[in-house]
């Protein structure tokens, strides 16, 4: 995953996308299926985009925006700085604390 500018995720059925969590993580920006949790992960058009399960054709109009050097750095940054926030270890383990 290093190794892209974008992270893509089509998929069709998921709980909770992982992989998305895990290219965001690694502040790629990402463009994503909206199943499962996805919705919550990304913040569309700051971290990143949902597109509708199997809505493909909205795929190339997100990679388009994204092709844009500057867009990409800034989306990429947000989507870093928005997991370490949201999904950092000592927060998560609070939330699952205060769930069970």
């Amino acid at each position: 995953m290093s190794a892209f500018d974008v992270g893509v995720l089509c998929s069709l059925h998921e709980t909770a996308p992982l992989a998305a969590l895990e290219m965001i993580a690694m502040g790629l920006p990402v463009v994503v299926s909206n199943v499962g949790g996805a919705a919550e992960m990304v913040l569309f058009g700051e971290s990143g985009f949902l597109f509708p399960v199997g809505g493909t054709m909205s795929l190339p109009t997100f990679l388009q925006t994204l092709s844009e050097p500057l867009k990409l750095e800034t989306v990429g940054r947000a989507a870093s700085q928005f997991v370490a926030t949201k999904f950092a270890a000592d927060r998560m383990l609070d939330n699952y604390k205060e769930t069970f």
